[in-house]
């Protein structure tokens, strides 16, 4: 996965956690600012620490060119890689898998960060091969300390992925070699020409050695014996002795190869040979040639499936929608239950009041009205994302707060109209727009309630009178939208006025002019604001609110509207 490709999905996380705070978690606004500074400030380093390191790895590892995507195992070789390779090459792909050569430790770590950071599909293929050649050898004390260092380096390789294969390949110089391969996979060594097992020399004297006599295999018994016994007693035991600082490393798999190979005289090899069996390792004539590679042993190497970059980049992603739905749906039913709760002991502080004093109950009553304005609002414009996602429970609360609204009013009888209504026929209220309504919006701000009910006096509604209601804008913006918004402002003051009184509809009418009735120039910005009114005239009309009826209000409620 490429840089630019991880800072995407760090973006892309990033996004979905400011959608989670701005639309469903039930946050402070100063709350919300505090979360979207720290996550854009965690995208950010993010990304640019991955940018910085871009350019170290690029310089630190060599250059790799591998397959679009493996058939075999990746297998990097470490220890003594300098007979394996030829001169100048680094990488040889086989039949089986390909190898790449490590020569130092500083280059094994270079080079798995390198495939971390640019090909992760090829981890789940990658095994470590530790190549001993105890001929290239002349001291055991210094042949430790190399070991250590591997140790040191394989350990931390293998931290990013503890199933990475570790196994160990020793090349030893013995008479009549041939192309056979002896492998211990943990079940006793096995050569790797078709034949049976082998049997170590101690075995092969428990059980007799005239068969592997017969067989002509008694010699290669004994170099096997002699090498095996050299690779536990200083290769695998530098590996696995217990130190502080490095854990023990274990051989998953052991494979021995016999060959002819041209080496000094004076070397581990020779000395283990000579103290051991007085036997001497052959010097051979020809010329250095590159060591085979332990093809046969590959296909012991467990397979796992590895994934290609767009399969990790949509899997990344894939799973950062996943949390942020899981988030979510949390969030939502979170706020559903918030607002199943305040409702309720809304209705529930309603009705435990028996109206008496009246005031109470007519505060009770006003936050349930309030509460219905919103679930009206629900309705008519959508339920919001953080209430949303199918786990909005305000339909059923809704019909119970309009019945618990209905079952109780205070008695108050509409007054007999006076002659002081008839003079005041044809004058209106006019009521600034914008301390009733936000720019743009039709709904009405909180603060427009204590607006309405000290400036709408006390009106007397009795049948004949048509109370109208008449919105106007100035002459900004687009003229087919301020007409509807107007309508609507105007729509939104006659709601109000119905629902804390008791004043039937039939004794309204509701217009929008828009900004086709101004009472000042749009020129100017006091202009404007006069323009943006709401206007409430109380006008004669002899079909309006047919019929005596008695219209009960509160002191603090607005019935009918007179100037």
């Amino acid at each position: 996965m490429t840089t630019v490709s991880r800072c995407l999905l760090w973006c892309w996380a990033g996004l979905l956690v400011l959608l989670l705070v701005w639309v469903f978690l039930p946050l402070a606004t100063a709350s919300r600012w505090g979360l979207t500074a720290a996550v854009l400030l965690t995208v950010a380093l993010a990304c640019w620490l991955m940018i910085r390191r871009e350019p170290l790895l690029a310089t630190s590892a060599p250059a790799i060119n591998l397959p679009t995507r493996l058939t075999g195992s990746l297998v990097l070789v470490c220890g003594d890689t300098a007979r394996l390779f030829a001169r100048g090459e680094t990488f040889r792909a086989t039949v089986q898998g390909a190898y790449l050569a490590t020569p130092t430790p500083d280059s094994l770590q270079h080079t798995v960060q390198w495939l971390a950071a640019h090909r992760p599909e090829v981890l789940p293929h990658l095994s470590l091969m530790l190549s001993v050649v105890p001929e290239q050898h002349q001291d055991e004390a210094a042949l430790r300390g190399q070991l250590h260092h591997w140790r040191s380096a394989i350990s931390q390789c293998r931290a990013l992925s503890s199933a990475t294969p570790f196994w160990l390949c020793g090349y030893f110089a013995a008479p009549g070699a041939d192309e056979g391969w002896f492998v211990d996979a943990g079940e006793g060594m096995t050569d790797w020409r078709g034949h049976a097992a082998v049997p170590s020399f101690v075995e092969a004297r428990k059980t007799g050695t005239e068969r592997l006599a017969a067989e002509g295999r008694l010699s290669q018994a004994l170099w096997l014996d002699d090498a095996l016994r050299w690779l536990n007693a200083v290769v695998v035991d530098e590996l696995t002795t217990a130190q502080t600082a490095l854990p023990p490393l274990r051989p998953q798999w052991l494979a021995v190869r016999m060959t002819a190979m041209r080496g000094g005289g004076d070397n581990l090899w020779q000395r283990v040979l000579q103290r051991g069996t007085t036997l001497t390792a052959p010097l051979s004539a020809l010329p250095a040639l590159a060591l085979p590679f332990p093809d046969l042993v590959l296909p012991l190497l467990p397979k796992r499936g590895g994934l290609t970059p767009a399969q990790r980049i949509g899997w990344w992603g894939g799973a950062s929608l996943a949390l942020f739905m899981a988030a979510a749906l949390l969030a939502s039913f979170v706020n559903n239950q918030r607002l199943t709760s305040r409702i309720g002991q809304d209705l529930v502080q309603y009705r435990l009041l028996d109206g008496t004093p009246p005031e109470p109950k007519l505060q009770a009553q006003q936050h349930l009205r309030e509460d219905e304005q919103q679930l009206a609002r629900y309705q008519r414009q959508g339920v919001p994302l953080s209430l949303g996602l199918g786990l909005y429970s305000g339909e059923p609360l809704y019909a119970a707060v309009q019945r618990a609204i209905g079952d109780w009013a205070p008695a108050a009888s509409l007054q007999a109209p006076s002659s002081d209504a008839t003079a005041a026929a044809s004058q209106t209220v006019r009521l600034d727009s914008l301390s009733l309504f936000d720019t743009g919006r039709f709904q009405l701000k909180p603060s427009a309630i204590p607006v309405l009910s000290n400036a709408l006096a006390t009106l007397h509604a009795q049948p004949g009178w048509l109370i109208v209601v008449s919105g106007h804008t100035d002459a900004t913006g687009n003229a087919k939208s301020n007409q509807a918004l107007s309508l609507h402002r105007a729509e939104a003051v006659r709601d109000w006025i119905i629902q804390n009184s008791a004043v039937p509809a039939s004794c309204f009418a509701v217009q929008g002019f828009g900004a086709t009735q101004p009472v000042a120039s749009n020129e100017t910005a006091a202009g404007r604001a006069a323009n943006r009114r709401v206007e409430i005239t109380l006008v004669p009309a002899a079909s309006a609110c047919p019929g005596p009826e008695t219209i009960t209000r509160s002191p603090e409620q607005v019935t009918l509207l007179r100037q």
